[in-house]
Parts: C-alpha cells; structure tokens; sequence
C-alpha cells in the first residue's frame, strides 16, 4: 500500500521535477494539481519558469499594457479617499470601473503604496 505524499512532499517533488527538465504539463498530470498551483509553488521557492510565459509579467507601467502610470494609480486612490467616485475616476483616467475597483482595493497595482 502506498503512503499519501504531504504537501510539502509534493512541493518538492514538484521542484525537483522541474529542475531536472520536467514540463509544466507533465508535472501537472503526474502530481495532480493545477498550473496555477505549480506557479504558485514555483514562486515561493524563488524559481522562474522557463520558456516563453505570462507568469512573470512586468508591473505597473513596465507592462507595455499598461494604461496607467504608477503615478496616476497613487492620485486615483488619493482622489477616491477624498470623496471623488469610482465612476467620476474612471471617465477622468479613461478606464474601466472594475479597473478603479482593482486599483482602490489593491487587487491591482499592489507595488504602488
């Protein structure tokens, strides 16, 4: 009977894995968990992922994306802690209200204090 791995075992089985070669895919099937899961994993051991990927992206206004500048995330929170609406700031900057959500609740550009 086989014993049931822990999940630090997994995480370093995973590792290790990778390390040797392994594809994400592979690695996904083999061990049972998600992409997200293994990323996730990846980065808290400080390993980048090979290849071409959108895991690491560049933040904020390195992001050629981007349609803000670090500055401009800091005055939209400003004005909104002054009363200023999330709809009065996304006409002002041209950007969507889920954007302005992100941005006053720090789900998005997290870098920027």
């Amino acid at each position: 009977m086989a014993t049931k791995q822990t999940p630090l075992e997994k995480e370093l089985l995973a590792i290790e894995l990778y390390q040797q070669g392994q594809k994400i895919a592979e690695l996904v099937s083999t061990l049972g968990i998600s992409s997200s899961t293994l990323d996730n994993i990846l980065t808290r051991y400080g390993i980048s992922r090979r290849g071409n990927t959108n895991i690491f992206q560049a933040h904020g206004s390195k992001n050629g994306q981007a349609k803000l500048t670090e500055s401009e995330v800091l005055l939209i929170r400003q004005l909104f802690n002054s009363g200023l609406s999330r709809k009065e700031l996304s006409k002002r900057f041209d950007v969507s209200l889920t954007t302005i959500d992100r941005i006053v609740n720090r789900q998005t550009w997290k870098h920027v204090k």
